[in-house]
Formats: C-alpha cells, structure tokens, sequence
C-alpha cells in the first residue's frame, strides 16, 4: 500500500505560518498579564491591571489551544497565568468568612449620578425602587440639589457637598446622624470633599464615609489618586470604630495601592462572596471593571450586595445590606 501523499509545499507553508501567527498572537494576553503584576511601579501597567478579568478570557482559550496542539509546557505557562488572574476575579463569587450578623440590616447605596446625567427621572426611580436607609451621590454637581429636592422628606438628614464639576458629594439618610464632617482632601492639588457621619446600628456608632478619587488619567493624576488614598486611610485610622467606606475609587481590586488602602485601614472589600460585580462603563457594557467599592470593618456583616439597573449614568448604583457585630474583634 502507498503512503499518503505529502501535501503540496505551498499548503505546508501556509500552515506553517498560521500556526506562528497563533502562537505570536498568544502572548499578547500573557504579556498583558505580565505587565499588569507590575502595577505598584509604573503607571501604563496599573491601567492595564484593570483588565484583569479580559486577560483571564483571553488566557483560557490560549492555554486550551497550547494544551490540544501537545504544546504542553507552554499550555502549562498560561494556565498559571490564568489561574492567578482568577483571584479578584473568580475569587469573589465563593463564600467568605466574616463576622456573624448581628440583628439589624441596614440597606446602604452608593450611586455615581454622573454629573450632567439628564435621566432624573431613572435616578429617583431607582432609590425608590431599593429604597436604602442610607444613600450616597457621587458627581454631586449643582443641578442635583434641586434635581433630587422630592428626596428631602423621605431623608430627612442630609449632608451635602454639591461642586460644578464631577468631585461633589451627598449623604442622605433615613437615620439621625452624627460627627457629621466633609474633610478636603490633596487640598490645594484638588477640590475633592471626603464626607463622614456616624449612624446607629443596633445601638453602637458606626461610620459611613463617602468619597469619589481622582481618575488616574496620567502619571500626576494617579500620583494624586494614591496620595488621596494615604490621606483618608490616615484620617479612618485617627478613630477606632466600625466603618463602611464607599465611592468610586477609580482603581480596581487588582491595584496594589487599594490593597495598600485596605491593610492600612483594616477594611475588606464587601464584594467577597457576592460576585464580580463590574460597576463601570454601563454606557459601554462590553468594557466593564469593577471601581466602585463598598470597603467594610471586620466588625461588619454584609448579609447582600448588588448592582442596581441602569439609570442615565457610567455607574451602576451599588445596593448592599449591613448589620454590626459589636462584639467581633477590630
């Protein structure tokens, strides 16, 4: 019996050269991914650690290919890749240990309005809709205080840092507060108020802080960002009790400084055991990344989070419950 021809050379040339083009394009994500773990030193790899999660999809499909095509070292080589962008990404959706509850939940939004966002009409409707005892606005421009003037009866109390531009604050709340303060932060650098008041919750203190970080848009604006992180890490640690800080951080789990942040402060990120969570662009949903924090105490159970549905804004509301646990450890 006569052996199978040989294929043609030019048909052997051509799959010679589509296979190196597969595997040159293959170490695109892994040089992504590469580049994102170098995040703390310079400032284009800190961007791309944003997208750790598209580097993860993009990783998977390469290291199944290497696998099939019995390139088994290098398949090896991306599964390790993938496996370590799986923690912020993956990671979030399995249980997590906390304090146990404690007996009253309080339902807590943090919204980016979205500065010159014109659905008014969608952004009450969606505080209506999750009714929250406790809301913070972020890009609280001018037009907000009489956008949202029908929330005065529902939230009674309020406090309130409107600006011109997308830096402004607002906490409203069901619930009497305390030791109501606005703190400028990266003062003479930037116009940003960073908001903190003490609510009760099964009768001890606890503190809700609200902020919204400078974007990290080039290298002196996200010096700015991280600067900004310090400083309001140094004002939570200057009191000792339960806190729930929450905003647009303008970085992502991934970002070495907001693990910084966390250690310095003793928060965790509220995410853990509820999901992914990707708050940021609901204008662009095929690019979505998670900037929207609500960091807690460990005295803190957080018993739901959720995003609310779009509602004119780049942000997806953030929706959480809490309740305290007082005799948990700091």
């Amino acid at each position: 019996m006569s052996e199978n021809p040989s294929p043609p050379d030019g048909v052997s040339y051509l799959r010679v050269m589509f296979w190196s083009v597969v595997y040159a394009s293959m170490l695109v994500p892994l040089l992504l991914f590469v580049v994102s773990l170098l995040g703390r030193h310079f400032y284009l790899c800190e961007l791309v650690g944003n997208f750790r999660a598209y580097i993860l999809a993009m990783l998977i499909p390469c290291g199944l290919i290497l696998w099939c095509t019995g390139k088994r070292k290098r398949a090896f080589l991306f599964g390790a890749g993938a496996l370590w962008s799986c923690i912020g990404v993956i990671t979030p959706w399995f249980p997590h240990a906390q304090a146990p509850a404690g007996i009253e939940v309080v339902k807590i939004m943090s919204f980016n309005l979205l500065g010159n966002n014109r659905e008014i009409q969608a952004v009450l409707a969606r505080i209506a809709e999750h009714d929250p005892e406790v809301v913070t606005c972020l890009e609280y421009t001018d037009q907000w205080p009489v956008a949202l003037k029908s929330l005065n009866a529902t939230y009674p109390y309020r406090l309130e840092q409107p600006r011109w531009h997308g830096f402004g604050i607002a906490i409203f709340s069901k619930r009497p507060f305390t030791n109501a303060s606005s703190t400028q932060i990266t003062e003479g650098l930037t116009d940003n108020p960073f908001l903190t008041v003490d609510i009760e919750i099964d009768g001890s203190p606890v503190r809700l802080a609200g902020l919204h970080l400078l974007s990290p848009m080039n290298r002196k604006r996200l010096k700015i960002r991280n600067q900004q992180l310090t400083e309001i890490a140094d004002l939570l640690v200057e009191r000792d009790v339960p806190t729930i800080v929450m905003g647009d951080f303008n970085c992502t789990p991934w970002s070495p400084f907001l693990s910084d942040f966390l250690k310095r402060a003793n928060l965790r990120d509220s995410r853990n055991g509820f999901g992914y969570q990707a708050s940021w662009n609901a204008l662009r949903p095929l690019l979505l990344i998670p900037i929207d924090h609500a960091l807690v105490s460990p005295q803190i159970h957080v018993h739901s989070r959720t995003l609310g549905d779009f509602a004119g804004s780049d942000h997806y509301p953030l929706v959480f419950e809490v309740s305290l646990n007082a005799r948990s450890p700091q």
